[in-house]
């Protein structure tokens, strides 16, 4: 039965009407995406409202700042002000000013600011020490500061790592991906800069399983992160599984920067329990700088540069992680026999041949730039640019990487590959005191190439394995398309959010069996060493009990489109 017009938009109709009833909360999880707000109230010295009031909100390190003005009430609320240290400076008609420091904001979080103004001739200056407490909502998020980040020890330095400190998080032991209250790890959504940064094939985070062996984002270019594992709100809640909604760093007044190089030498690991290598040799090694950005200015008059110092910035940063472990093929079952055995000396010395030291890699790269730029108090945009390649070569049948040694030849190897673009951008503009809009937009393009060392056909047996592996070569692609849009409206004691979001996902893969073809005795052909070289060796397959050959293919192409709209409404 077909949906006619008016029923779909009955329908849509119904949806929103549902979205406005439930939307009505007195908290919420979440206040922003990518930012935090300030809500308060100023009263004189006998604790009555002072309306008409003046408040500067003003961003320590950027400059950036916002000028409210208190309702009938004396209230206020100053929001999308992205994570940094704050300033307050209240003036109002009969009283002295009142500047407090102290307000440390962070993504995702409400802080209460109620100002005691003060008589006229006496100016005062408070630094608030308790002002990142967070005291209007009834959920706990956690939160994962740029402290914690730059300080805690991590092994591999992928930030997501650090979810696992949070309350309900775990490691899901299907696809190793973040595990938030319990839910599959492909259940969760992870944002950067309110931009979706899933794997729309796989599920998890971009890189799908390679991003658990190497960073897809340089740690360092992380500022801080939110961590919800329930209570979301529609503007996050795509999935069932949690949020992890994170934030890049930008540029400041300030030049800074940081370098770092981290060594593991296999030689100083301590082996485990069974005496087998745990840590082979990694070198990881990066830096990241910002500061204020001077724009060329076009036209006749006036200076030749725009932005500098509270109108523009820029952050950039790199990572690299080189990683070699020796290993070699043997094949062991091979030690008690005899080339000179009648029947089986061709194959006993193919299969020699065959063994011999390799190398198996896990290398990565991964950068960030972003800029910001102030272009006046009512409009500020950011775009964010990112770039992450992995190439981990005979890393993919070689067995587990802590066994010094595998029965599967180079042959019977190839090359794990991911590489990952994504351009986002930020515009906030205020419409009026009361009134914001955040409009954000990206593109993200993942490639996940898996390629054989070489094209021939598959031969295992009891002694091991050689030729292409069965599922190589495999090509996997997608892309994204995301936008969406905000309208944040203050009116007296509440705030009222409007949205829709349109999110395009495209992905492509090619994935096959046995594509060269596939020899593997069973039964009595394989039932020693012996009889599979006697089977394999020239001249002696029609003396063998059977000829037990299967060659076989099947192939599967997937290909899948996904659009998603969603329309919200928040009132808090």
């Amino acid at each position: 039965m077909s949906i006619t017009f008016r029923q779909r938009s009955a329908s849509m109709l119904m949806l929103l009407v549902f979205c406005f009833a439930v939307g009505v909360a007195p908290v919420v999880a979440q206040s922003q995406a990518t930012a935090g707000q300030i809500v308060g109230t100023v009263k004189d010295p006998q604790g009555a409202s002072v309306p008409s009031a003046t408040i500067t909100v003003t961003n320590v390190a950027t400059g950036l700042s916002q000028t409210l003005t208190t309702n009938d009430e004396g209230g206020f609320r100053a929001v999308s002000l992205p994570p940094g240290d704050y300033t307050l400076t209240v003036t109002a008609s009969g009283f002295g000013t009142n500047t407090q420091t102290g307000y440390k904001v962070e993504v995702g979080s409400s802080l209460d600011a109620n100002i005691t103004l003060s008589v006229q001739s006496v100016t005062e200056e408070v630094l608030v020490t308790a002002a990142s407490v967070e005291t209007t909502q009834v959920q706990t998020p956690t939160n994962i500061n740029q402290t914690s980040i730059s300080q805690l020890p991590i092994n591999g330095r992928r930030f997501q790592d650090f979810v696992l400190l949070t309350p309900g998080a775990d490691t899901d032991p299907v696809r190793n991906q973040i595990s938030l209250s319990g839910q599959r790890g492909i259940n969760a959504n992870v944002q950067i800069d309110g931009a979706d940064y899933n794997n729309p094939f796989f599920g998890g985070i971009r890189g799908g399983e390679r991003s658990n062996q190497a960073f897809t984002f340089p740690q360092s270019s992380i500022r801080e992160f939110q961590v919800i594992s329930s209570g979301y709100n529609a503007e996050f809640g795509r999935s069932t599984g949690g949020v992890v909604n994170a934030v890049t760093k930008s540029g400041t007044n300030d030049f800074s920067g940081s370098a770092f190089y981290l060594v593991r030498p296999e030689d100083l690991a301590h082996r485990n329990a069974f005496g087998q290598i745990a840590a082979p040799t990694q070198h990881q090694y990066g830096g990241s700088i910002g500061g204020p950005l001077f724009l060329p200015r076009f036209g006749e008059g006036g200076p030749a540069t725009f932005g500098g110092r509270d109108k523009a910035f820029f952050f950039f940063a790199l990572e690299q992680q080189t990683l070699n472990q020796q290993r070699a093929v043997l094949f062991d079952r091979l030690q008690n026999l005899s080339p000179t055995t009648a029947g089986i000396a061709e194959a006993f010395n193919f299969y020699r041949s065959l063994e011999g030291p390799y190398t198996q890699t896990n290398d990565a790269t991964a950068l960030v730039g972003r800029i910001d730029v102030n272009f006046n108090q009512a409009n500020q945009f950011n775009v964010r640019y990112n770039y992450s390649k992995n190439t981990a070569q005979n890393a993919v049948t070689a067995g587990t990487s802590l066994q010094p040694t595998t029965n599967s030849a180079l042959s019977n190897n190839g090359t794990e590959g991911n590489r990952q673009h994504t351009l986002a951008g930020q515009l906030t503009s205020f419409v009026n005191p009361v009134t914001v809009n955040e409009l954000r937009a990206q593109y993200s393009r993942e490639d996940r190439p898996r390629t054989p060392n070489e094209l021939s056909p598959l031969v295992g047996n009891t002694i091991g394995n050689f030729g292409t592996v069965s599922f190589l070569p495999t090509t996997q692609y997608d892309y994204r398309v995301q936008v969406s849009d905000g309208l944040t409206a203050n009116r007296g004691q509440h705030s009222m959010k409007f949205g829709a979001e349109v999110n395009y996902t495209f992905a492509d893969q090619l994935f096959a069996f046995r594509q060269t073809g596939n020899f593997s005795p069973f039964g009595a052909a394989n039932s020693t060493p012996e009889v599979a070289l006697r089977l394999l060796s020239v001249g002696n397959c029609r003396r063998s009990l059977a000829i037990p050959s299967a060659t076989s293919a099947q192939s599967r192409f997937s290909r899948r489109h996904n659009t998603t709209t969603v329309f919200r409404y928040r009132m808090v």
